[in-house]
């Protein structure tokens, strides 16, 4: 009981340092940063969270970004950043660095 205490106070603050220090970064989730037109949005440092913070059950049809392979890997926990439940989804939400990028260019 008591490691789990200290699990969830670590997340915690694990999330309020993360929103707060991130708070004054120009790339922040910010109403600018989003296209009218075609419905999206890009917050690049919800891709970059830390996959398991175990906030919740871990779930194998979901999906995570891992900034290693610069791939959406299947796994991931339903109350994170970087969790999203379909493979579309974290493609289309975390498809923002050179690698893929240029990969895309010749698929």
């Amino acid at each position: 009981m008591r490691m789990r205490r200290f699990r969830f106070m670590q997340s915690f603050i694990f999330i309020v340092i993360t929103s707060i220090a991130a708070a004054g970064r120009p790339d922040n989730r910010n109403i600018s940063r989003c296209d009218a037109r075609s419905y999206r949005c890009h917050y690049p440092f919800e891709c970059l969270c830390f996959w398991r913070l175990r906030l919740g059950s871990l779930q194998s049809s979901w999906y995570h970004y891992s900034s290693v392979t610069d791939e959406c890997v299947p796994g991931a926990e339903m109350f994170n950043c970087n969790g999203f439940p379909t493979k579309a989804e974290c493609k289309r939400r975390c498809n923002f660095s050179m690698a893929s990028r240029a990969r895309n260019k010749f698929t």
